[in-house]
């Protein structure tokens, strides 16, 4: 865990699309991150569990934790502290259609009191 305001921890993990986006978006615009897979990399799931973090991605900056994505704060951050403008029209997120899982409908069950 890091209290670095010039490096962005960004916790991740295989299966997000949102991971994907947010890393290639970060490469591309050149904005400083060290990622910490939660899957192949045990201390950083056990740094994610003793943070209490649900969501992947979820970030380190400056001292705070932000859990979670979202594209418009991001945007601000990286623009305030590394003189970095990502245009609005590269924020979107874009969820697959094809999910690599299978839903399976589950019957509701209810009890009579």
């Amino acid at each position: 865990m890091s209290f670095d305001t010039k490096v962005i921890e960004v916790f991740t993990d295989e299966l997000s699309p949102i991971c994907n986006q947010v890393r290639a978006l970060f490469t591309e615009f050149s904005v400083p991150f060290v990622e910490r897979n939660i899957v192949k990399d045990r201390e950083a799931f056990k740094d994610f569990v003793k943070l209490e973090l649900r969501l992947v991605p979820s970030f380190i900056f400056a001292g705070r934790l932000y859990d979670g994505y979202n594209p418009e704060l991001w945007a601000g951050i990286v623009n305030r502290h590394f003189d970095i403008v990502i245009p609005k029209d590269r924020l979107q997120i874009v969820l697959p259609k094809k999910r690599p899982w299978i839903e399976i409908p589950k019957k509701i069950i209810s009890y009579s009191k």
